[in-house]
């Protein structure tokens, strides 16, 4: 994992060192071993890299310094890097990377973890490798098969490439967003970085608040889909798309945005697929998905929480790995799931960690944590694992596999995903399955079952099952999401809309619009600010594909939710882990937290309603924290994030120049 940053200009320019040092500096905690910077004139195919202080020493001999007259070339882009190694250390692996013939020229934030195979099928096709590395395998691979590289890599990615034939850069992220990559436009040009504070700096007083993204995420909770970020200037590059900027004016072509790849639009029926292929299609792409992102030179640990998905994750690779393996669990006060996690402690004779809460600390840590943070962000509890990361990385450990994802892909959560799959179910025949379900997720809290309970006892099992069928009709049933106003703002809308989708398409929606993008951008940014490198192997593309092409029938049965997840993970997990009805994760008691502080919190709701940004005044703080906790936190963190020094305004430049140069 590092970081990246570059920028296309208009016309070639000359850049102070000062400026190129500002470009540097914030990616420096992403990547604080290695960086390289790479000044390229287009016209002319001139490439000069460049080494600064903290270039290794190997790399460092024969590049001139990013301060030397060389560093003063006339260019029209340039490239800039901060490496955090986990796997390799020598020249071999440093960045910006040329390939072999000078042609191409790359930057990788991320990891590739079919890196290995793909050598392979480089070398049969002739390509002579210098090294090991993964941006290599980019750099050569897109050399020899151009656009087409994309849908062969597994990882995670935001990457630059360069190609010298066509004067081309060619931005690239991940099919499932999981590594972030921004976009800003200027006069002079185009602007990219892993972050969103150097293209701030690159001109602070040209940057304000984006009030539609900030409304819509504090009411509906939906923040880092498409294009549109807290900053109306500073865009993402889109998931699972390219961006190329050809040797013209780089503004020109910044909507010619391509998809190169797409999730499943249409399910299977159980026709299609058996449920056993099923079970044993989704164990094995599990446990390679795992087996890869195991691949590292660097100490590697497992969050474990006791859930169907980080216990999958564990014990996936277990089965693949020789050594003993380090897990991290965490232990709140009221609501604690440990006793399970410890079940798999024994199952497994794992490391087993285990940390408490650190809630305490975060409002002593809000405001610079809000600043790390970027934008503001969805729970509290972020803090909370934040603070398990850098446990982690104090007890040399500098990568961490979890399960998140799983929820999406398994349709884990009832309250999201049942009404639409009952629909699903009913549409295909299989109303009894349907009818359970429904009485399950409509009464399976205890109240509702001792009301279950009663009437069976007092009438007969067809007036009962009569009953039943009135309760849960035709509609979308009583697990239906509440709907929250959200006024105009395009997260209002697309919420709006959610009831209507299909099982597919809610699942789907999860990946792409959901919850899933905001806590992958939220988990890259906390982890790598340490740094320290989260994979996911539930978010491997393949598993994501096969997963979203199972019908309903597979995920909800009798009552279960992720159910082919269970049967398929059923023969190495603990009984209790698989069959248990109550899902925690790593809770927080977030109404006591609002409570405790509320002189610290109170004030930041008056700052958000100042800036106009809500479409009316939020009911009182001591109603909002009865009402609705989760929508309060939204507005304190966006409070937090204005006082910070990440929000848009003038702000100081510490210095900062805020333009490349004198055009030449």
């Amino acid at each position: 994992m590092c970081g990246i940053a570059g920028y296309v200009l208009n016309f070639p320019a000359t850049a102070p060192f000062a400026f190129l040092e500002a470009q540097l500096e914030p990616l420096r905690a992403r990547g604080p071993v290695d960086e390289g910077v790479c000044l390229v004139l287009r016209n002319r195919r001139s490439v000069i890299e460049l080494s600064s202080d903290r270039t290794v020493p190997a790399a460092r001999s024969d590049r001139p310094h990013l301060g030397s007259e060389a560093g003063r070339a006339a260019h029209d882009l340039a490239l800039f890097h901060t490496r955090f190694p986990v796997r390799g250390g020598d020249a071999s692996v440093h960045q910006p990377f040329v390939s072999r013939d000078g042609g191409v020229v790359g930057v990788l934030d991320g990891a590739i973890y079919n890196h290995v195979e793909l050598r392979d099928q480089l070398r049969g096709l002739g390509v002579e490798f210098r090294g090991s590395s993964e941006v290599e395998v980019l750099v050569e691979g897109y050399r020899v098969w151009g656009d087409d590289l994309w849908t062969e890599l597994n990882g995670r990615w935001a990457a630059a490439l360069y190609d010298a034939r066509s004067r081309t850069l060619t931005l690239s992220r991940d099919r499932l967003g999981i590594t972030p990559l921004y976009l800003r436009e200027t006069d002079e040009g185009m602007f990219f970085s892993s972050l969103i504070t150097p293209l701030r700096d690159v001109d602070p007083s040209g940057t304000r608040i984006n009030e539609s993204t900030l409304r819509g995420f504090i009411e509906v909770g939906l923040k880092d889909f498409g294009a549109a970020t807290c900053s109306r200037s500073i865009r993402a590059l889109p998931a699972a798309n390219l961006l190329s900027l050809g040797p013209t004016a780089p503004a020109e072509g910044v909507d010619e945005l391509c998809s190169y790849w797409t999730a499943p639009d249409r399910s299977y029926t159980p026709q299609d697929i058996p449920f056993q292929e099923a079970v044993t299609s989704i164990r094995d792409t599990l446990f390679d998905a795992v087996a890869l992102r195991l691949r590292a030179d660097a100490p590697l640990a497992f969050e474990l929480s006791s859930g169907m998905d980080s216990s999958s994750v564990v014990a996936a690779a277990a089965a693949s790995h020789s050594h003993e393996l380090i897990t991290y669990t965490l232990t709140y006060p009221g609501s604690n799931e440990e006793p399970l996690a410890r079940r798999m402690a024994e199952h497994f004779s794992l490391d087993y960690r285990v940390l408490n809460s650190d809630e305490p600390e975060l409002i002593g840590q809000a405001e610079s944590f809000a600043e790390r943070m970027e934008e503001p962000y969805h729970a509290p509890n972020v803090f909370t694992h934040f603070r398990m990361r850098e446990r982690m990385k104090a007890d040399g450990i500098d990568v961490a596999l979890c399960g998140s994802g799983g929820d999406a892909i398994f349709a884990g959560d009832d309250t999201l995903f049942w009404p639409a799959a009952r629909r699903e179910l009913k549409a295909l025949g299989y109303d009894r399955q349907a009818l359970v379900g429904e009485a399950f997720f409509r009464l399976g809290t205890w109240p509702r079952a001792r009301d279950t309970l009663w009437a069976t006892m007092k009438w007969p099992k067809r007036v009962v099952v009569r009953w039943l069928r009135e309760r849960t009709g035709d509609g979308a049933g009583a697990a239906d999401p509440p709907v929250p106003k959200g006024g105009d703002s395009q997260a209002a809308r697309l919420f709006r809309g959610y009831g209507d989708l299909s099982f597919l398409q809610q699942r789907r929606f999860d990946l792409e619009v959901g919850p899933h993008l905001h806590y992958a951008v939220t988990d890259d940014r906390f982890t790598m600010s340490i740094p320290l490198e989260q994979r996911n192997p539930m978010l491997d593309h393949r598993l994501v594909e096969l997963g979203l092409s199972l019908p309903a029938a597979y995920m909800f049965r009798n009552g279960w939710t992720k159910y082919v997840l269970r049967k398929a993970m059923e023969p190495f997990l603990p009984k209790r882990v698989v069959w248990r009805r109550k899902k925690m994760g790593f809770p927080l008691r977030l109404r006591p937290l609002l409570r405790s502080n509320r002189a610290f919190l109170a004030p930041l709701v008056d700052e958000v309603v100042a800036t106009g940004v809500l479409a009316s005044a939020p009911p009182a703080y001591d109603d909002l924290v009865q009402a609705d906790p989760a929508r309060l936190w939204r507005i304190c963190s966006t409070g937090l994030w204005l006082r910070s020094g990440a929000a848009p305004g003038p702000g100081p430049t510490t210095g900062k120049p805020a333009r490349v140069g004198a055009g030449t």
